[in-house]
């Protein structure tokens, strides 16, 4: 079982909790996160394309890519997926997405249309709905998910961002001969932007690591949201709470399109935020 495949029960369980933890990946060792962190930060996103191989050029084991091969036979969820325990729904999850084929699997057309229409719900089943797409990785459900973040819905709560930011980060590597990257970097920047900044960033890394590098100058000014520089780079989106997890996400982001380390701490000094954000925005020039 891949490391992929063990930690995937526990991050849709993340996802579909309205506890939401900042990550320790982004966290300087020994620190905990604030009450306010805790209350505002969204849940890490399920991101299954990283351990498999867009569909799109997979090759098989004669050559040949996966287009030019017989089609993957469609497949249904779980049987109780929208019903079933948070608990029971990872397990099931896990033991689901280990019996997909390599490349993921499309569904069975009537399972595809429940769980497109079940992403429009402002709940539990929603996110649940968004996780399974995710793992599908075929275009059908790859369109279901842009489709939802295309409708530029504003979250109704804390804890419910967890279905856009699963849906934007589940893209990432997926469809660029389709030019879904193209749309990602729409919903990340400029005057048709998804209106919730955390979302925009999701958005944002996943287009920029399909090479759209337009959205850049958007990473930045999240760096440099709350602090003295802010004035100068404003952002357009409406004020939040709790700053650290876009920031935190959009440092990540950059700094593995550069290739660099990421030393960008957003509970850092504003002088200290402001020198790594430069140190960023002059490798980018």
């Amino acid at each position: 079982m891949t490391p992929l495949r063990t930690t995937c029960a526990s991050i849709a369980l993340a996802c579909l909790s309205a506890a939401c933890v900042a990550p320790e990946a982004t966290r300087p060792s020994g620190t905990r996160p604030s009450a306010a962190e805790q209350a505002e930060t969204p849940p890490r996103p399920l991101q299954p394309q990283a351990s498999r191989p867009d569909a799109e050029t997979l090759p098989a084991a004669d050559g040949r890519t996966a287009t030019d091969v017989a089609p993957v036979a469609a497949v249904a969820p779980p049987s109780d997926w929208k019903t079933s325990s948070t608990t029971a729904f990872g397990a099931d999850l896990d033991a689901w997405s280990a019996a997909l084929p390599a490349a993921g699997a499309p569904f069975e057309e009537a399972a595809l249309s429940e769980l497109s229409d079940a992403l429009a719900r402002a709940d539990d089943v929603a996110a649940r709905a968004a996780v399974l797409l995710a793992w599908s990785r075929s275009e059908a459900s790859d369109d279901a998910l842009l489709t939802r973040l295309e409708a530029r819905l504003e979250a109704p709560g804390r804890g419910r961002k967890a279905v856009d930011v699963i849906a934007a980060a589940a893209l990432e590597g997926r469809g660029t001969a389709r030019g879904l990257p193209a749309r990602l970097s729409a919903l990340a920047s400029g005057a048709s932007a998804h209106p919730d900044l955390v979302v925009r960033v999701e958005c944002a890394r996943s287009a920029l690591a399909a090479g759209r590098t337009e959205v850049t100058d958007f990473l930045l000014r999240v760096l440099r949201t709350g602090t003295p520089t802010e004035l100068d780079h404003p952002g357009d989106w409406p004020p939040i709470a709790t700053v650290a997890w876009p920031k935190s996400r959009a440092a990540e982001a950059l700094s593995r399109h550069l290739g660099v380390d990421c030393q960008f701490r957003p509970d850092a000094s504003f002088e200290d935020q402001e020198t790594e954000t430069r140190r960023l925005e002059a490798l980018l020039r």
